[in-house]
């Protein structure tokens, strides 16, 4: 097997240094790429999301496989979380096909920075480790020279393919062809779209041809190509990915430990008393709260709830920023300053807890809502992230960013596969009917639960056909524009989604349609 970034060439040429990054690519990586790229164009186009992500992911993982070698020089044993990171990957991908949600569209980064990653570490060729801070930037914004590598890289090895083994005569009028072919496929709908009678001639003669979508397949086709050659075609030029050189020396400890000492005591001695008050809440009553307080259960729930959070992640980065610069005597951290960590990542604890009461206390009161429900998972995150910091102070060997990309990719991962819409939907009408059956008052928002996502809609309506006395006509008028716009929704069988055919079930059966 050829050793990585070594390509298929003589040898001659394989030790000439001045050669092109690109050089002449495997028939196979261009052939797969290729593939890919009709798959891209055929499952995306006039599409919408659904089935068709599923399958080009699991394509994606499938080109990975085919090309290991041209790229692979770190195995399983050396980078087993990276490979692990491809369930992850693969679950949010299924999920496109299994649910609708808003959460779905943010599913695409999340999965395109993971198989990036993916490429980037088993390459070896990463500038920073994967647990180092500058490996995400390094990730993002090394993107766009990747992109121009892989156009480079897959351009040089397609069009080598049309080449190889012809005459220069008949090299160059194929040249002269296919170049022709490029700036037609430009000019030629400017031209058209400047003079309609020439437009409705070209129509007529050509009325089995849509040209527009000729060069937007054609485009898709390149776009998804060169998406799955970028890491590859960087992997074979590790001097442009602005590997670290060697002997470089790490950034320093510039802030000196007394510094560190006297700010975190500072602010220790706020948080302190802070916390005190937060405990008298806590166990107050809410009719004390009204009288004495004067405020109403939501005006107490809500206020400085956002300021809170905030509190919480500003004093989470001071914690980070004082184990990250404060220099050490003996390479140690003095048992002060673990002390005032401990204190604040318990003074974080203290705030999630006031957060999350004042949070239950407002859904008590108004119901459940999306919002809500990210809100309070954002919290268990932050209570997972400030458990991995308590930890690092007394266990300096723990890799915090490695556990915190970790932590964050299994907390997006399980907030989707939760389905938020359909879980807030859930807790709404739950709420509702405990209340009915005690006998007590109750709202239900019965507008916002039909206007959550393809994935509450069964719920949503087996809630009304229960109820029908709050099946109003203004919310069967909702149901019924509901109802139009996903059969509305023309896509074929790549766009095939099974919350929104559910959904489109369950609103016919509502309304009788």
């Amino acid at each position: 097997m050829n050793k990585p970034y070594e390509w298929a060439a003589a040898p001659a040429q394989a030790a000439r240094p001045e050669k092109k990054p690109w050089g002449t690519a495997p028939p196979r990586l261009i052939a797969s790429a290729s593939v890919f790229g009709v798959l891209f164009a055929y499952l995306l186009v006039h599409q919408e999301p659904g089935l068709n992500f599923t399958l080009l992911v699991l394509a994606a993982y499938v080109f990975a496989f085919i090309n290991r070698d041209l790229f692979a020089q770190r195995t399983f044993r050396q980078e087993w979380p990276m490979y692990i990171a491809a369930i992850p990957a693969l679950l949010l991908a299924v999920l496109f096909f299994t649910t609708d949600t808003m959460l779905n569209i943010l599913s695409v980064p999340v999965i395109l920075l993971v198989m990036a990653a993916q490429y980037l570490v088993i390459s070896g060729n990463a500038v920073y480790d994967w647990g180092h801070p500058g490996f995400i930037a390094d990730l993002i914004f090394g993107a766009l020279n990747r992109g121009l590598l892989a156009m480079g890289l897959y351009s040089a090895g397609l069009f080598g393919a049309l080449f190889k083994g012809r005459s220069q005569k008949k090299a160059g009028v194929l040249a002269g062809v296919v170049a022709g072919i490029a700036l037609l496929l430009i000019v030629a709908p400017l031209l058209l779209l400047s003079d309609p009678n020439i437009a409705g001639a070209v129509q007529l003669f050509f009325r089995f041809l849509d040209f527009g979508d000729i060069i937007l397949y054609l485009f898709v086709f390149y776009l998804g190509a060169t998406l799955v050659t970028a890491p590859i075609a960087s992997a074979k030029s590790p001097e442009l990915t602005g590997q670290r050189k060697a002997g470089e020396k790490a950034a320093g400890r510039p802030i000196p430990a007394v510094t560190t000492g006297i700010a975190l005591t500072m602010l220790g001695v706020v948080y302190v008393l802070f916390a005190a008050v937060q405990f008298g809440y806590f166990f107050l009553p809410q009719e004390t709260i009204r009288t004495v307080l004067g405020l109403t259960s939501s005006a107490y729930a809500v206020r400085g709830f956002g300021e809170l959070l905030l509190v919480t992640c500003i004093n989470f980065a001071v914690i980070l920023a004082a184990q990250r610069f404060t220099a050490l005597k003996d390479g140690k951290t003095s048992p002060y300053l673990k002390a005032l960590l401990t204190l604040l990542v318990t003074f974080n604890f203290v705030i999630m807890a006031s957060s999350h009461l004042r949070m239950q206390v407002y859904e008590a009161s108004f119901g459940h809502t999306v919002l809500r429900f990210l809100s309070h998972s954002f919290m268990v995150l932050l209570l997972v992230l400030n458990a991995i910091v308590l930890l690092r102070i007394f266990l300096p060997r723990v890799k915090v960013m490695k556990l915190f990309l970790a932590a964050a990719l299994v907390y997006f991962c399980t907030v989707t596969a939760i389905n938020p819409e359909r879980y807030v939907a859930c807790r709404n009408i739950q709420r509702y009917e405990q209340a009915v059956a005690a006998g007590v008052e109750q709202d239900v928002d019965v507008h916002y639960l039909i206007s959550l996502s393809d994935s509450a809609m069964p719920a949503v309506c087996e809630f009304l056909q229960r109820h029908p006395e709050l099946a109003t006509e203004n919310i069967r008028e909702q149901a019924e524009g509901r109802l139009a716009y996903l059969r509305s929704r023309n896509g074929g069988w790549q766009s095939l989604n099974t919350a929104r055919t559910s959904a489109r079930h369950a609103l016919e059966k509502l309304l009788g349609a």
